[in-house]
């Protein structure tokens, strides 16, 4: 309701949130104010002020009666005064006003950088939390995270997140191209209609900020040094076999069984009979048998079985 004019009897809807103007008879501030009081809705912090020329007493009753609801029902805070009248009328109607909840804190410390360790097209965007965020007011219900191009504006949306959060990741920016953030806090307030509406409040923008492509993942530095080690290590051992020099090769359990049944058969004048497997001749593991076939050949001349 705004600036509009209700009976005593009237019921209010949800929560009012701008002045209402009640007619009432002159010197009747207090049974208008207690009537008042027994229809505002519960559970909400209210604030507001009858004027009243024709009552000069009226902030100390008032005083007295606001003090009697705060201990009894823990609901409403008063403050009643007396005031001289815009126009000087005999009928000046008591006015009502129960102020709207101020709008959250903004975040602070807002900072905008390069997403680390990407292929470019993303912004790390951080913040301080907003006082009211937990504390304070403890009203915050979101975070909005507004994007430009220019420090000026016009910001457009590019995400949201839940109250608590200090971070968003922007992965639809363009590489090259100057970007600047800011944040809006928002919080939901009671409406004149009785449900709920937004306010916020949006912090200074952030300094200027580009997204490119980084050549190395710092996060996987481990396995590049594990990369280098082991390549260098085949690199020194082949130049250590092409100089000449004797290289410690371990011996393979299969193959010298191979060995000891060649000589098994030299000795007891049998024949070898070896078979390569079952597969094709395109087949990997008959590829490797025919080379095995190689070396027992050479064993068999060798021991002229």
């Amino acid at each position: 309701m705004q600036g509009s004019d209700i009976g005593l009897d009237t019921p209010f809807r949800g929560h009012l949130v701008a002045p209402v103007r009640v007619p009432a008879p002159r010197g009747a501030g207090l049974e208008t104010l207690d009537r008042l009081t027994q229809r505002l809705p519960r559970g909400r912090l209210h604030s507001f002020s009858i004027i009243d020329p024709a009552s000069p007493r009226l902030r100390f009753f008032t005083a007295i009666i606001a003090l009697a609801i705060l201990l009894v029902t823990g609901v409403f805070i008063i403050s009643a005064q007396a005031q001289e009248p815009a126009m000087d009328t005999a009928n000046q109607a008591p006015t009502l006003t129960i102020a709207q909840p101020p709008p959250p804190s903004p975040v602070t410390d807002i900072k905008a950088i390069d997403q680390p360790n990407d292929a470019g097209g993303a912004v790390e965007v951080t913040w301080q939390k907003s006082p009211d965020d937990g504390a304070g007011l403890n009203n915050v219900a979101s975070y909005t995270v507004l994007r430009s191009t220019s420090p000026n504006g016009p910001f457009d949306t590019v995400g949201t997140t839940t109250a608590g959060m200090t971070q968003f990741i922007d992965g639809e920016t363009k590489d090259g191209v100057d970007y600047y953030y800011t944040i809006a806090t928002a919080a939901m307030v009671p409406s004149p209609d009785g449900g709920l509406k937004s306010i916020s409040t949006q912090a200074t923008a952030s300094d200027v900020v580009r997204s490119s492509a980084q050549w190395f993942h710092m996060g996987r530095i481990n396995s590049f040094i594990a990369v280098i080690l082991l390549a260098s290590s085949i690199l020194f051992y082949i130049a250590k076999a092409k100089g000449g020099q004797e290289l410690f090769i371990r011996k393979i359990a299969g193959l010298e069984a191979v060995d000891e049944a060649v000589g098994r058969a030299t000795e007891m004048g049998k024949k070898i009979f070896y078979v390569p497997g079952i597969q094709d001749m395109n087949n990997v593991q008959t590829i490797a048998g025919v080379t095995i076939l190689g070396r027992v050949a050479k064993l068999a001349a060798t021991y002229d079985a």
